[in-house]
């Protein structure tokens, strides 16, 4: 009797105690992988954002296209301006080579040492070519003169007309980035877009169950409750573009590359003057060849002219068809 404990113990004692083990097994495997259901009800706002947000995707579509087009043609102007370096380059050798290989390349300039084979022309009493005639004039260039010459303005001339297209050119991505851009700035400034979000959030957390297993979820999930009241105010502002007028240094440094390359165009002339008094300086016998071939060549021309000259006012004379004007062209 005294090993039997039938007398102390209640009757179910073993079921209860295997029931609470399974309970804390269950409790335990139950806070390792919770399942939560919950509901959240969503108030239902009526904005009518679609057509806002297909405008503002056509926006930025048309805006990204353009700026590739931009960012293509500046690379376009990079690769430009690095081959104008590498054709400066060339010219430079190229004018070297053929001034030294080809004796009627560019020999037009009237130097000191042609000068001085007239006036030693002249001390002998023979024939000489200065003061030119106005008809000879045009073919050549004095380069110690400062202001440009016939044949000097016609080159500038013809470089500033090909750089009218892209003084136009320019002027209209200018006209064209300054429409868009108003355009743009309307937008931001007349389709701003607010409204009010007004409503509740009621979240409320219940456990179902009188076990103690349900009172103690029931006191943590307690303080996950919460009412709240909303009302706030929302606005399409950070959709919006925020356009950038152009800037006047950006302006004036557009067109100030133009006034640039057009001083340089009007300028090519003293540029061809200092290639040939580079030439000349380096290579001084091939400077003096060339100006005896000049000088001779020139004499030839002349004489060769006058001599038909001559011919022709004779046979007029025969025909008595001489014109004074005729006269007057020999004279220059």
């Amino acid at each position: 009797k005294v090993c039997d404990p039938s007398k102390d113990l209640s009757r179910g004692w073993g079921i209860g105690m295997v029931t609470l083990l399974k309970t804390k097994e269950a409790l335990s495997q139950s806070f390792r992988r919770p399942e939560v259901v919950y509901r959240v009800q969503k108030p239902d706002i009526h904005v009518d954002a679609d057509k806002l947000l297909e405008q503002a995707g056509d926006l930025k579509l048309s805006f990204d296209e353009n700026s590739r087009w931009y960012r293509k043609f500046m690379n376009l102007v990079q690769v430009a301006m690095n081959l104008i370096f590498l054709k400066v380059i060339y010219d430079a050798f190229d004018y070297r080579q053929k001034y030294l290989t080809n004796i009627e390349y560019e020999n037009v300039y009237i130097s000191r040492y042609f000068m001085k084979i007239d006036a030693r022309r002249h001390a002998c009493r023979k024939h000489t070519l200065l003061p030119f005639k106005n008809r000879e004039k045009r073919a050549f260039i004095f380069p110690t003169r400062y202001a440009l010459q016939s044949t000097e303005i016609e080159t500038a001339g013809y470089g500033l007309m090909c750089l009218l297209p892209l003084f136009f050119f320019i002027t209209a991505i200018v006209l064209i980035d300054r429409a868009f851009t108003e355009a743009l700035d309307i937008v931001s400034r007349n389709a701003r877009i607010e409204f009010v979000s007004t409503g509740y959030q009621d979240m409320k957390l219940i456990v179902k169950g009188t076990g103690m297993i349900a009172k103690i979820v029931r006191s943590v999930v307690n303080g996950f409750n919460f009412k709240r009241k909303l009302n706030e105010t929302h606005n399409n502002e950070g959709c919006l573009p925020k356009p950038k007028y152009l800037k006047n240094s950006t302006l004036c440094g557009m067109y100030g590359v133009l006034l640039m390359c057009a001083v340089f165009l009007v300028m090519e002339g003293f540029g061809s003057r200092l290639k040939w008094g580079i030439c000349e300086f380096f290579y001084p016998k091939r400077a003096k060849k060339r100006t005896l071939f000049l000088y001779n060549d020139t004499l030839k021309k002349r004489k060769v002219f006058f001599k038909y000259m001559n011919t022709k006012v004779k046979r007029l004379i025969r025909e008595n068809k001489l014109d004074v004007s005729m006269l007057h062209t020999l004279g220059n």
